[in-house]
């Protein structure tokens, strides 16, 4: 779904991969986490041995805003920030503090027509989507009979010495990795002096390390790296998609037996997933949003520091890290930078939670259940229930359940 219900189902991906790090019963889940994350990961566990340039953390911005209301009573420098997510919230997941209603006008109608286009995903779709599926399952040719040149991705081995001792992280292990000569960013030219050298060569290459190089033991020091390009990557050979390719490799996964059974499947969920963005879109784009009241700026800024202690405790850092690692000197340094976002995300909360109200829209077991396998493939929500509370889970699911009853109603336009 759209930005409100992925900011919303952030904080739960996030808690799992923590729980599972911390030896909590959870499911494994796969991270679905923002691109803040990402960036976390990076800056937080990239590894100054190794050859390759790390890229430095953003810039913090040189005019620090003041945007941390007195009902975020936030300490700087506190390793991790306790938030009740469900404590604003009334039973059904809805504010307390404040009508939704009573901020937004929603389209005059929302008996929707969805046209043909949208609900009818092209061919060229959906083989894009058959082939993300079956990528992965495809063989990378591997080319032996020629020397390596500059844009070429190949794969080598590489052992790095200073004054003829191996150091941490200087070597692939016998692992291999593979590279783009003119792309992947190694220090000292790394890359462009393997070129004209061919596939199955072993040599040395002098590398000097920067003077401001982030490893101060390697900082401004001549290394040595044994090099071996193991071959130069070519075309990647798929296989072919037949009932037996997905009997045998998707079966236990997507539950399909045959080719047509695949192609149906992701043709139906690509279909699902654009008439969900098209009536999402439809109720954000056409309704107009008179004023945010500051009670929900107030929670969202609670929230955004609560999710990104989760962030930082998946890292196996802190908070306080985790904000310098960002290039930020202080939490409202951070909040004044995402200012925009929050109240972006706090306005299409806003239309949803009017729409509904509109629809009278009061979750049950069931619709929490459909809605948790849908986006994390299980129907048990227990484990968020427990450490979110109950209002803060239908919070989440329902800007869902607003989507499915306005689809369940709405007409598909023939072609």
């Amino acid at each position: 779904m759209k930005k409100i219900t992925a900011i919303l189902l952030a904080l739960c991906l996030v808690f799992s991969l923590t729980a599972c790090s911390s030896g909590e019963t959870s499911e494994s889940t796969e991270s679905a986490a923002a691109t803040t994350e990402k960036s976390a990961a990076e800056s937080v566990s990239a590894s100054a041995d190794t050859p390759a340039d790390t890229t430095a953390a953003p810039e913090s911005t040189e005019e620090v805003h003041e945007t941390i209301s007195p009902a975020v009573p936030y300490p700087d420098g506190d390793d991790f920030y306790e938030f009740d997510c469900s404590k604003d919230l009334d039973e059904k997941g809805y504010y307390k503090a404040f009508q939704p209603e009573d901020h937004v006008k929603l389209p005059e109608s929302l008996e929707l027509t969805i046209p043909y286009d949208v609900h009818t995903p092209s061919q060229e779709k959906i083989d894009a989507a058959i082939m993300e599926i079956v990528d992965s399952f495809g063989t990378v040719e591997q080319i032996t009979n020629r020397a390596v040149a500059d844009g070429d991705t190949i794969n080598i081995d590489y052992v790095g010495t200073l004054e003829g001792k191996e150091f941490q992280g200087g070597s692939t292990g016998g692992y291999g990795t593979t590279v783009t000569v003119g792309v992947t960013n190694y220090v000292d030219d790394f890359l462009q002096k393997l070129i004209g050298h061919m596939p199955g060569e072993t040599f040395d290459i002098d590398i000097k390390f920067p003077e401001d190089y982030s490893n101060a033991d390697l900082a401004g020091k001549d290394t040595v790296f044994n090099v071996t390009i193991n071959y130069i990557a070519g075309e990647t050979i798929l296989p072919e998609i037949n009932d037996a390719f997905v009997k045998e490799n998707l079966s236990s996964k997507y539950g399909w037996t045959t080719a047509e059974e695949m192609n149906k499947s992701i043709t139906d969920d690509l279909a699902a997933e654009a008439v969900q963005d098209y009536i999402y879109d439809y109720l954000i784009n056409n309704s107009t949003v008179t004023e945010v009241p500051q009670e929900m700026i107030d929670y969202m800024q609670n929230y955004f520091i609560y999710y990104h202690s989760y962030v930082a405790a998946s890292y196996q850092t802190t908070l306080p890290v985790l904000i310098a690692n960002y290039g930020f000197t202080s939490m409202a340094d951070m909040l004044a930078d995402y200012d925009n976002d929050i109240r972006v995300a706090c306005q299409e909360e806003l239309v949803m939670q009017s729409a509904g109200k509109l629809l009278n829209v009061d979750l049950t077991g069931e619709d929490l259940e459909a809605y948790f396998m849908a986006e994390l493939g299980r129907t048990d929500y227990s484990l968020y229930e427990e450490n979110f509370g109950l209002p803060y889970v239908k919070k989440m699911v329902l800007s869902w359940k607003v989507v499915q009853l306005l689809k369940e109603q709405a007409t598909l336009l023939p072609q």
